[in-house]
């Protein structure tokens, strides 16, 4: 697993230091223009986050990524700086990422890198979990989440 990761790590990190690239593919292919961006995606300060406020932010959490263009359809490829992000989180990630960046939603990956201190959301288990009585409060209300 190792021998996949590194490759695939400094490939991401390669193309994220290039701020913007236009390669022209060989033969009469049209141009493919590959862009980068980068969104603060850190909860706000006494937002839940394993059922404990957050009381401090020691580096901003970060939503990083390519958008590439082929001339007649546009692709993303997203990482997260999350723990995890489940069903309607996820969907609603891929759904607003696509409409920023011109995409239909199935051209639109969304990844999370699984850090253990940073937040995991499952939209879907929320929203089950509300019709219940007495909910235990795992995670903030959904107001405050991009979900």
């Amino acid at each position: 697993m190792r021998r996949t990761i590194f490759p695939a790590i400094c490939l991401v990190g390669a193309l994220l230091l290039l701020p913007d690239l236009r390669a022209t593919l060989a033969g009469d292919a049209a141009p493919l223009c590959l862009s980068t961006f980068q969104s603060d995606v850190t909860l706000p300060l006494g937002d839940l986050l394993y059922a404990e406020p957050l009381k401090t932010v020691e580096h901003p959490l970060l939503a990083k990524g390519v958008v590439l263009d082929d001339g007649g359809k546009r692709y993303v490829l997203c990482a997260v700086d999350w723990c995890t992000m489940r069903n309607a989180a996820h969907a609603t990630f891929q759904t607003k990422i696509a409409e920023a960046a011109g995409a239909e939603p199935s051209h639109v990956a969304v990844q999370c890198v699984h850090q253990h201190t940073a937040p995991s959301f499952d939209a879907s288990a929320e929203r089950l979990l509300q019709q219940q009585e007495n909910p235990p409060q795992l995670s903030a209300p959904a107001k405050t989440h991009p979900c």
